[in-house]
């Protein structure tokens, strides 16, 4: 007896056929490649006292089930959302034969520290230093004493 088979349900649905685990994976490798890339001119930037880095990115980016563009699309997003959420501004130029990426970062300020500093050196400056000279020298209630009692004026 041969089983009847219907014909259609020999053809899986599209939507069966996108492979994302594997289109993950590939990604992530790209993204590793890419994040090390980074991560050490970033770390040669910061030794050397610079506080940015321009970097290539690739262009051509092959992922298996992933059009170019979409593929370029999400290693870019992956790179620029990263780098954001760790605190680093980002800039990317996208052109159709090359990609850079500009980061820059700033250096941990202790914002309460640099204003007690900067009233510090405000007391100490030659503009301070002269309006208190000339506040000493200048008339008030004891220039119009007489010698004899109160202010006259």
């Amino acid at each position: 007896m041969t089983e009847q088979v219907d014909p259609d349900s020999l053809i899986r649905p599209a939507n069966t056929l996108y492979n994302t685990e594997r289109i993950k994976r590939q990604i992530r490798s790209m993204l590793m490649h890419v994040f090390r890339d980074i991560a050490d001119k970033i770390e040669t930037a910061n030794n050397t006292g610079s506080l940015r880095i321009i970097i290539s990115l690739p262009v051509n980016i092959v992922i298996d089930g992933l059009p170019g563009i979409n593929a370029q699309t999400e290693v870019y997003y992956h790179t620029v959302s990263s780098l954001k959420k760790k605190g680093y501004s980002v800039m990317i130029d996208i052109g159709k034969t090359a990609t850079k990426l500009h980061v820059s970062w700033k250096q941990p300020v202790d914002e309460q520290r640099t204003k007690e500093q900067l009233i510090y050196l405000a007391r100490h400056s030659v503009e301070n230093a002269a309006a208190e000279a000339s506040a000493e020298t200048a008339p008030g209630p004891q220039a119009n004493r007489t010698a004899e009692g109160p202010p006259t004026g």
